[in-house]
C-alpha cells in the first residue's frame, strides 16, 4: 500500500513485496524488522521510512464495504449468519 501511495504501479509494488518477503524468511524476520537500510535496498521510495508497520495495520486499513478491517468483516460474517438463518430446508 505503501508504495502504491509514493505513485508505484501496483504490479511493481507487489513484485518489490515479493523480494521483501523472501528476504525476510531467509533471515529468519518478519516485515516489520527490516530496517530503514534493508528497506531501500528494495526500492529508493522508502527512503527515509524508519518502519513499514505490521499486517494489522495494513488489514484495518481497508475500512470499507467488501474490504478487510475487522469491523467490515464482522458485519459480513453477521449478513452471512442473517442469510444462512432464513433458509428453510
Amino acid at each position: 500500500d505503501y508504495l502504491v501511495r509514493q505513485g508505484l504501479p501496483f504490479r511493481s509494488a507487489h513484485e518489490i513485496v515479493g523480494r521483501m518477503v523472501q528476504h525476510s524468511i531467509s533471515k529468519g524476520k518478519s516485515l516489520g524488522d527490516l530496517t530503514p537500510g534493508e528497506l531501500a535496498g528494495f526500492s529508493d521510495k522508502f527512503q527515509g521510512l524508519k518502519n513499514i508497520g505490521d499486517a494489522k495495520s495494513s488489514i484495518e486499513a481497508r475500512d470499507i464495504p467488501g474490504g478487510t478491517g475487522s469491523m467490515r468483516v464482522k458485519d459480513q460474517i453477521d449478513a452471512a449468519k442473517k442469510a444462512v438463518a432464513q433458509i428453510r430446508f
